[in-house]
């Protein structure tokens, strides 16, 4: 086999390797024998087929397998002996290459284009400056905080008079399909929203009523949506009874329903933080503070590594071969699932931002192997276990426990390699992050997270 390159531009060349018959003949001699052996031929018994035959059924096939594994084995060996760091993957270059034919020829000739790296230095040193926001958790974030939690934790309970937002429970008697109620039979009701009703003065007088109370009330005048007052008076859903719609009904209440929040004691203590021997409210209202403070450091990081990754790709002043790049894309385009695929127009579009997000792959790579910087299989694991406890609102403790989050966390290392690699990429950032933390120039600046919310919208309207 020979190989040999002709540079075509600043950063791109155009392979030619010559393949002739020694380079694959052993890999298909033993491939054909294989199938000779397992070959179900008319007239013979398995194995016994003759090689003539056999090549004659199998060969063209045989060789264009082996030609194209010998063919990328030593291009990959190439490179790698060259030292060339390509963008991307090669090209095949269907312009100069000629059509293979397997039945007949025995050596063969290929092209294909290829890019490689610009030589660039990451100046990592204080001539980046890069501020980073350090997100103040007021009072009022507490209080908010703390609302939703006593809404999570809170529950449906019975009510005896209506409140905003409760559901209310009637009868109506004259209602299109209603009955007498025979004896053990539970009695029907409907219900409706307190705030589905529509006048104001009419929703305060309900808010007066309580069980056992009868109210009147037009429902085509106090509720918008028809569907819901058909279902309401047992009416035909094909409108065919809204003559019926516009008039007063009388409604006997039966049940109230509101929603209770949680109330702040030991037991809600114990089922937000088990574990953490919280006391009172200030305690509580302490570990919120610590937890939101913590969130809120993550979209902090996010937002240095957004800026730092910027800082650092103008200081680089990266120029890639675009009509290249354009064409690997295009060329992996060609090659996805047919829902992923984008048409031509989209990619030229969105061009601009998968350059930049090459060039940033290209730096990098470089930043995680001039320091050395390496992602393990225990840490991948780590994070695993870390968002499967949270899925499962954090187990406790047991060896039951430990050895069913260990099956399951070899599952996902097994099975969901795209979620894998997306841990993979979070924690590689995280260390890169904490890389660009202690060597270049940082400014730290405090500020509110109402602020910061506001200042991260400018951002992506930019």
């Amino acid at each position: 086999m020979n190989i040999t390159k002709e540079e075509t531009g600043k950063l791109t060349a155009t392979i030619k390797v010559e393949v002739q018959e020694e380079d694959y003949r052993e890999p298909v001699d033993k491939k054909l024998k294989e199938y000779r052996k397992s070959a179900q031929v008319a007239g013979f018994r398995p194995g016994k087929a003759p090689m003539g035959l056999i090549k004659k059924m199998y060969e063209p096939a045989v060789m264009m397998d082996q030609v194209n594994n010998v063919l990328s084995d030593a291009i990959a060996n190439y490179l790698k002996e060259n030292q060339v760091k390509t963008i991307g993957n090669p090209l095949a270059n269907t312009e100069k290459s000629q059509k293979a034919d397997f039945t007949k020829d025995k050596e063969f000739v290929f092209y294909f284009d290829i890019a490689w790296q610009p030589d660039f230095q990451v100046p990592l040193d204080d001539s980046l400056k890069v501020d980073y926001y350090n997100i103040d958790v007021d009072d009022s974030q507490v209080d908010e905080y703390l609302g939703d939690m006593l809404k999570h934790y809170g529950k449906t309970v019975e009510l005896d008079q209506v409140e905003e937002k409760a559901l209310v429970y009637v009868n109506i008697p004259e209602s299109h399909s209603h009955q007498e109620k025979e004896e053990g039979e539970e009695e029907k009701t409907t219900p409706f929203a307190e705030d589905m009703l529509i006048n104001k003065e009419t929703r305060e007088k309900v808010r007066e009523a309580r069980v056992g109370d009868e109210l009147v009330i037009n429902p085509a005048k106090e509720f918008e949506n028809k569907t819901d007052i058909r279902s309401m008076l047992e009416l035909p859903a094909d409108g065919s009874g809204d003559d019926q719609l516009d008039r007063d009904y009388t409604m006997v209440i039966k049940k109230i329903k509101g929603f209770k929040p949680a109330e702040i004691n030991e037991e809600l203590f114990n089922q937000v933080f088990p574990g953490d021997k919280i006391q009172n409210e200030e305690e509580l209202r302490e570990r919120i503070r610590k937890d939101a403070e913590q969130s809120l450091e993550k979209e902090s990081e996010k937002f240095f590594f957004h800026d730092a990754v910027k800082a650092i790709r103008q200081a680089v002043e990266m120029e890639l071969p675009e009509d290249f790049v354009m064409r690997f894309i295009k060329d992996r385009n060609a090659e996805a699932e047919e829902e992923n695929k984008m048409s031509d127009k989209d990619i030229e579009e969105n061009f601009d931002s998968y350059l930049k997000s090459m060039q940033w792959q290209i730096i990098e790579n470089k930043i995680i192997e001039e320091n050395e910087l390496q992602v393990k299989d225990e840490e991948v694991k780590g994070r695993v276990r870390e968002l499967l406890s949270m899925q499962m609102g954090a187990p406790g403790d047991s060896p039951e426990m430990d050895e069913t989050m260990n099956k399951l966390v070899d599952t996902v290392m097994a099975k969901q390699q795209k979620e894998i690699e997306g841990i993979y990429q979070e924690l590689i950032e995280r260390k890169i992050t904490n890389l660009l933390k202690e060597k270049i120039h940082i400014t730290e600046k405090n500020i509110s997270y109402d602020d910061f919310v506001k200042l991260a919208k400018e951002r992506s309207e930019k």
